[in-house]
């Protein structure tokens, strides 16, 4: 039996290597043991790419996964961070201890075990990103533990909803339902994964052939050894299972939904629950906490998505960023763009550029009109930037002061930018200084960028695709080496 459950974890561990493999990432592992029924908890960790001294970020699985579920979000993530990845205990790799039969117990036993695995990690505080069913247990920890939680990221959290009062006018469901409901109630969720032997992967595949494209790098076809991996991860003593029964009624609602508990929460800990808007998972209680803790909770919900999201952070900050920009005045806006041109002007290397980049500013965005009019003057050469549609690159083209003057055409997107364009006029040696935002190809000339105040952040998740900036002026502020 010990041989066959070992057999069976080095099956995982195979798969699992081969699913960050095919994102080009190398985890180290760890097992890391806690006091609860003295179970070893399996975790894997990548160090950040630039070490900036930032907190950790934590990821917590949901139901019936495990670590290779984050496979995706790793490269964006690891930019700037220290990124840690735990099974939790009962699920994936790590070992299957019983839970308490009694739900507050169990709960309470599970964020035990979290907060011994930081311990044994020695991690002071963290951002947390948590999934589903992994979420109901991070805000439970982020409860009994306020001090170790910088941000709670929850992504389509489970166990939140109240179990809904059947009355008059609700339909009662046939009999039939309830007698189903009753004999599914004697067994596990994964119950008929395990029947289906070595069938399983095949048959998840089958039934949940979305789950592929979620798993898809640029330039390689889809890992389908995630099928593979998530019918084994579920076939194993289901220790996790069993816990999830003892939390629910028999209708799926959590006996101690998380919605009555979370406004006591520290209020220095800030919350962002995301949504898909074809997920199954109710976000009403997400709302109604949002509603009293407005200043600390976002709620996000992301269009066309469902459960199963692997790459949403980016796009949540975007919006909270757009919401900000949406209250400021266009005096205000206008103010604080002339103080960033006098910054720009200040600065050595904008003095010493003669082959300068700007864009050409729209709405929201620091309004460079009187920074192109003083290029001009300062007999700079002007580049500035052009789209094509259906084009998946940007190109330089000069601009001058007799275009300017005149004014330049608007695309449907409101970006002033050249009609048509004289290939004379194309970029043709390198830049000195780019002001950003905007893109260049070939050689990277010195980057600055230009934000309002609400459009810079400390931490950002960062993707490879992106390219860090030498200075942001932000107003007044000249930030950067």
């Amino acid at each position: 039996m010990t041989q066959s459950k070992q057999t069976t974890k080095d099956k995982i561990k195979s798969l699992e290597t081969s699913i960050f493999n095919h994102f080009d990432q190398t985890p180290t592992e760890t097992a890391i043991k806690v006091r609860h029924c003295h179970c070893k908890i399996h975790t894997v960790s990548f160090k950040a790419k630039e070490d900036r001294g930032h907190a950790p970020i934590v990821l917590i699985h949901g139901f019936g996964t495990g670590v290779a579920y984050w496979a995706p979000n790793i490269e964006g993530l690891s930019q700037e961070y220290d990124v840690h990845c735990f099974d939790i205990p009962g699920f994936g790799r790590s070992d299957r201890p019983e839970f308490s039969s009694d739900e507050t117990l169990a709960e309470l036993e599970m964020v035990s075990c979290f907060e011994d695995w930081r311990r044994e990690m020695k991690l002071d505080r963290m951002y947390i990103i948590s999934h589903s069913f992994g979420a109901f247990f991070s805000s439970s920890y982020a409860l009994e533990h306020p001090h170790r939680v910088i941000h709670l990221v929850l992504v389509d959290p489970w166990g939140f909803p109240e179990k809904p009062l059947l009355t008059a006018k609700q339909v009662d469901p046939q009999v039939y339902m309830h007698v189903v409901s009753r004999i599914t109630s004697y067994f596990n969720p994964f119950f008929l994964v395990r029947c289906c032997g070595p069938y399983a992967g095949r048959l998840l595949s089958f039934l949940r052939s979305d789950i592929r494209l979620k798993y898809h790098k640029e330039g390689k076809e889809c890992n389908e050894n995630i099928y593979e991996y998530l019918a084994l991860c579920n076939s194993r003593h289901p220790s996790g299972e069993k816990l999830y029964k003892n939390l629910i009624f028999t209708n799926g609602f959590a006996k101690r939904p998380m919605s009555k508990r979370f406004c006591g929460m520290d209020e220095d800990i800030r919350a962002t629950f995301i949504y898909g808007s074809k997920t199954f998972i109710d976000p009403g209680p997400a709302l109604e906490i949002q509603y009293q803790r407005s200043d600390t909770v976002g709620v996000h919900i992301l269009r066309g998505a469902g459960h199963l999201m692997t790459s949403a952070l980016k796009k949540v900050m975007r919006k909270d960023i757009a919401q900000l920009l949406s209250t400021l005045s266009k005096e205000e806006i206008k103010t604080r763009s002339e103080a960033a041109l006098i910054t720009v002007y200040r600065s050595g290397c904008f003095l010493n550029a003669q082959h300068i980049g700007i864009y050409v500013s729209t709405d929201g965005e620091i309004i460079t009109d009187g920074m192109i009019a003083l290029l001009f003057t300062l007999k700079k050469d002007v580049y500035i930037p052009n789209f094509t549609r259906g084009e998946p690159d940007m190109t330089f083209v000069r601009l001058t002061p007799e275009e300017w003057a005149e004014g330049l055409p608007s695309t449907m997107w409101n970006i002033r930018q050249h009609g048509e364009v004289d290939p004379s006029q194309l970029l043709s040696a390198p830049l000195d200084l780019l002001l950003m935002p905007g893109a260049h190809f070939g050689r990277l000339p010195y980057l600055m960028g230009l934000a309002l105040r609400e459009q810079f952040v400390q931490e950002v998740p960062i993707e490879d695709h992106d390219v860090s900036l030498n200075k942001v002026v932000v107003e007044n502020t000249l930030i950067g080496q």
